[in-house]
């Protein structure tokens, strides 16, 4: 599919991952697409060694708040931060082991791909209540199942309507 990235990111300590992540990539995806690294803290001669591969784009993340690396604020950015029609957002400690064309259909036909935790919690289980008041959550919504924010595709400028 045409207009599609693999964008992932990494600090000093998760490098092994990300390297893990890309021969996965490279091993179980022979036509896959440019893969976007955000560097959020990566040693120069680790950013040198990923910059030396044809297919992978590294890629700063703006200093947008002070707090921009505490708390996953950066992830934040990144997936408010589209870099083609079809994204797919992968946390460095994962491994790829098949071809990805299923699920950049999948970001195609319903604007996004979101994957369950695989528990059975709920996003009032894991919140605080004074947070679901701030927010006005209603007890509905509540009750949603919980996704995990380590895997996940977009398009751009989708509007994203749940799937029920």
């Amino acid at each position: 599919m045409k207009n599609t990235c693999i964008i992932t990111s990494a600090s000093t300590k998760f490098f092994p991952s990300l390297i893990n992540l890309l021969g996965s990539i490279a091993k179980n995806y022979p036509n896959h697409p440019d893969v976007y690294v955000y560097d959020i803290g990566l040693f120069f001669t680790m950013r040198k060694e990923l910059e030396s591969i044809s297919w992978v784009h590294v890629l700063d993340v703006p200093h947008f708040v002070p707090h921009w690396r505490a708390c996953y604020t950066w992830k934040t950015y990144i997936l408010n931060t589209p870099l083609a029609e079809h994204n797919l957002y992968i946390d460095a400690g994962c491994q790829v082991l098949r071809p990805l064309d299923d699920v950049f259909t999948k970001i195609e036909s319903q604007g996004y791909l979101a994957v369950s935790q695989g528990l059975t919690v709920n996003i009032q289980d894991i919140t605080p209540q004074e947070y679901l008041d701030m927010y006005h959550l209603s007890p509905e919504d509540a009750k949603a199942e919980v996704i995990t924010a380590g895997i996940f595709g977009c398009k751009k400028d989708a509007v994203i309507t749940p799937v029920t």
